[in-house]
């Protein structure tokens, strides 16, 4: 008896296997597997995709399609810009069936996520080619709006990258105002987060953002929703699925915003050398009832959770279809950006709005130099300084040992400027040890205004030397004649030790204070 068996491996097309085996057995011994390596060419992401492309998706076959498309995608180190073109126009006529089935909604959520983790320059081909990413989320958005909810039931779907709430709510919860929230401990997995949309605790709206731990993004609608929605939809059971005791609402999260680019922004990020300009939280999609929810008289409040920290000036956005581009109208800033309650390393941004769509926060992060460790310039402070403190006094010893050279009226002046240049690296260094530790005080007040105030005194006496040395350089290289000045070096101590002195002490008289801080 012989068995012809099937094998399905990773990739296949859609309408055969890619490879087949023969199961050969008489019925009384053990049947075997031959061949084994009947398994055809092999065939990568794109060769696939082609295939699939070419199948005329209906009604019957559209599940089995998206199934398999989901499956693809998942390969996303594979998958190019020409890729991401096949998989938005499948999508396209897989949506287009009109189907309201939760295990296609769930396998067009999943294809979704898998194209948010592609990399950004191939998003961004695949955008710029032909709008396939912007396509990509539109039939993604009326796959949600389309799929069946019953009255006062839920559907939840969650991806890693994508998470999406479809809930009808009773109609009384809306006039009360909603609170929905996704909350997690990451952002880079969605699964485990908690997406609940809930009516108010308490009629102060805003208080409620702060109880809620854990929080990714949160919308406050305030209760004036309910009556621009009675008055945009049709009135026989308009506000649900079929029973005007209940609302539809679609809460969609994307974790990242790679699905929505922006052209102004990259140019604005390319035009500048200071900055990068970039969405810097997750993505709110958010729908109520039938009719479109805009120029509302009380605001909508959003509260996000940053993606990266280190960004600043934050702007309140919303995700513009026709333009297809972020744009700030009927948006304002309610609080820039805060520490997170419970977790003190991300921040908080708050936003309130007039409509609903896609929203997000727009920031920017300052390009930094690569931070060097306070310690490696406390190192290089130390060797410097005693570098020249060793030179001087090997200076010193030279020129004091030599009786010729310490005569001399020009090296008389040398030696006092570095006799000066040794008592200011060494008061320095002496300061610099006794207070290692930065933003804290660890001398004195006395001790430290009297380190400051030599410290003052030697950096005036050097620099009056050099004058010194200057003009006696000015007398023998320019004036020569006539250059003999009677007792020149007390009138140049007097000048170069005596100004420095008393600029000091009226210094310390008049602003004492100034010689003692915290810490130095």
């Amino acid at each position: 008896m012989i068995n012809i068996c099937v094998f399905l491996f990773l990739y296949r097309t859609v309408n055969e296997p890619i490879g087949r085996a023969l199961c050969i057995g008489d019925g009384i011994t053990q049947s075997q597997w031959q061949p084994v390596d009947n398994c055809g060419p092999f065939r990568n992401v794109t060769d696939i995709l082609t295939e699939i492309a070419q199948v005329i998706v209906d009604e019957e076959n559209a599940g089995e399609v998206s199934q398999q498309l989901s499956s693809v995608t998942s390969n996303i180190e594979d998958i190019t810009s020409d890729d991401i073109a096949f998989v938005a126009e499948i999508t396209s006529n897989i949506v287009h069936q009109n189907l309201t089935s939760e295990e296609v909604t769930n396998s067009i959520t999943s294809i979704v996520s898998n194209i948010a983790q592609v990399e950004t320059k191939e998003l961004e081909a695949a955008e710029e080619d032909g709008g396939a990413i912007s396509k990509f989320v539109q039939v993604f958005e009326e796959q949600i709006s389309r799929v069946e909810v019953a009255d006062g039931g839920m559907l939840l779907i969650q991806q890693p990258n994508v998470a999406v709430q479809v809930q009808s709510v009773p109609a009384d919860d809306v006039m009360r105002g909603l609170v929905l929230s996704v909350a997690g401990s990451r952002f880079s997995d969605l699964t485990k987060a908690n997406i609940t949309i809930n009516a108010p605790i308490q009629d102060d709206h805003d208080d409620v953002i702060a109880t809620i731990p854990g929080i990714i993004a949160q919308v406050n609608i305030p209760p004036s929703v309910a009556s621009v929605i009675s008055s945009t939809a049709p009135l026989s059971g308009s506000l649900s699925n079929g029973s005007g005791e209940y609302v539809r609402v679609n809460f969609n999260v994307f974790s990242t915003p790679a699905l929505f680019i922006s052209k102004s922004l990259r140019n604005i990020s390319a035009a500048n050398e200071c900055f990068n300009r970039s969405a810097n939280s997750p993505v709110i999609s958010l729908s109520i009832g039938q009719g479109k929810v805009a120029a509302l008289t009380e605001f909508i409040n959003f509260t996000f959770t940053t993606i990266m920290s280190g960004y600043v000036n934050p702007m309140c956005s919303f995700w513009d279809e026709e333009e297809e581009d972020w744009s700030q109208d009927g948006c304002v800033l309610v609080s820039g950006i805060t520490s997170s309650d419970d977790r003190s390393d991300e921040e908080i941004v708050r936003c309130a709005c007039d409509h609903l769509t896609n929203f997000a926060v727009i920031m920017d992060i300052h390009r930094q130099e690569v931070s060097i460790p306070i310690e490696v310039y406390n190192i290089l402070t130390y060797i410097g300084c005693c570098i020249s403190i060793f030179s001087l006094l090997v200076t010193l010893a030279t020129y004091l040992w030599n009786k010729d050279l310490r005569t001399k009226q020009a090296n008389k002046i040398f030696i006092c400027l570095c006799l000066t240049l040794l008592c200011l690296y060494t008061t320095f260094v002496i300061m610099i040890s006794l207070d290692s530790t930065r933003d804290y005080r660890e001398v004195q007040a006395g001790p430290c205004g009297f380190l400051t105030a030599l410290v003052h005194f030697f950096v005036l006496s050097s620099i009056a030397w050099m004058g010194v040395e200057g003009y006696n350089t000015y007398l023998i290289i320019v004036k020569i004649f006539n250059t003999y000045i009677q007792n020149f070096m007390i009138k140049a101590s007097l000048a170069a030790w005596g100004i420095p002195a008393l600029v000091v002490v009226l210094t310390g008289a008049i602003a004492r204070d100034s010689y003692a801080h915290e810490d130095l």
